[in-house]
């Protein structure tokens, strides 16, 4: 499942809108509709026989199998989009 795909193009809405109001009710959406239902879902796949080639960090995918690799990957790729906004 594509949460965080999901997360960004809401957020998109809220760009484009530019009023905190949206951002109140999209924060309430998230953690009233949005997360509880992931939760289920993701013990639901738990069950199945492949959960083990899927396993995800819920929000974020998984790149391999040693955590250490995976935190490396998104520290650089949240280092590179900070440089980016620095430089805007």
């Amino acid at each position: 499942p594509n949460y965080l795909g999901e997360v960004f193009i809401y957020s998109s809405f809220g760009i484009m809108a530019n009023l905190w109001e949206y951002w109140g009710i999209l924060l309430f959406a998230i953690c009233v509709v949005f997360l509880p239902l992931m939760l289920i879902k993701e013990s639901s796949l738990m069950k199945k026989a492949k959960w083990d080639e899927y396993d995800s960090y819920l929000l974020l995918p998984k790149f391999s199998n040693i955590h250490l690799d995976n935190l490396v990957i998104y520290a650089g790729v949240s280092a590179l989009c900070y440089a980016i906004y620095l430089n805007c």
